[in-house]
C-alpha cells in the first residue's frame, strides 16, 4: 500500500486546529483546487459524507471513518478512474502549537490498473502531496490567525 505521510506544526492550540480542520467546509482555503462543498451531511461522525467539487468539473466523494475529537480524523476520498484514497489527520498537542500529521494511502487495484497505481500514480501523488502540503500548511495558520484577530 503506497502511503504518503507529511506533517507540520501547525502554532495553534490543538482543539482549534482540529475544529477548523474538521468542517470541510474550509478545506477550500487550504487547497486551491477545491472549489466548493456540497452535500455536506453528517461530518461530526463516522458515516459522514460530502462532495467536493475540484477544478476541471471533477469531483471526489469523501466519507468520514473516523472522528475522535481533538485527535484523529480519517476519511476515504473516491474519484472515478482511481483506487480509493484514504486520508488521515493525527494531532499531537505540543507546548507552542500542534504537530498535525497527515498520511495520504492507497491500495492499488488489481490487473493492469494495479501497475498503475504503484508507479505512475505513486509518483503523481508523492510529488502532489510534497508540493501542496507546504503552502496549505501555511495557508492553515494564516487562516487561524485572521479568525483569531476578528475574534
Amino acid at each position: 500500500m503506497p502511503e504518503f505521510p507529511f506533517g507540520s506544526l501547525v502554532p495553534f492550540p490543538r482543539d482549534e486546529v482540529f475544529e477548523y480542520l474538521a468542517d470541510p467546509r474550509n478545506w477550500p482555503l487550504l487547497q486551491p483546487e477545491i472549489e466548493a462543498v456540497d452535500d455536506l451531511d453528517g461530518w461530526d461522525k463516522p458515516g459522514g459524507r460530502c462532495v467536493l467539487r475540484l477544478r476541471g468539473g471533477r469531483t471526489q466523494r469523501h466519507e468520514l471513518l473516523d472522528f475522535d475529537q481533538p485527535r484523529l480524523l480519517r476519511e476515504v476520498a473516491r474519484s472515478d478512474g482511481l483506487p480509493e484514497i484514504e486520508h488521515e489527520r493525527v494531532f499531537a498537542d505540543l507546548a507552542d502549537g500542534t504537530w498535525l500529521q497527515n498520511y495520504a494511502r492507497y491500495d492499488p487495484r488489481p490487473g493492469i490498473a494495479g501497475l498503475f497505481d504503484r508507479t505512475v500514480l505513486a509518483w503523481v501523488l508523492r510529488r502532489r502531496y510534497q508540493r501542496l502540503w507546504a503552502a496549505a500548511a501555511q495557508r492553515l495558520t494564516d487562516s487561524l490567525a485572521a479568525r483569531q484577530r476578528r475574534g
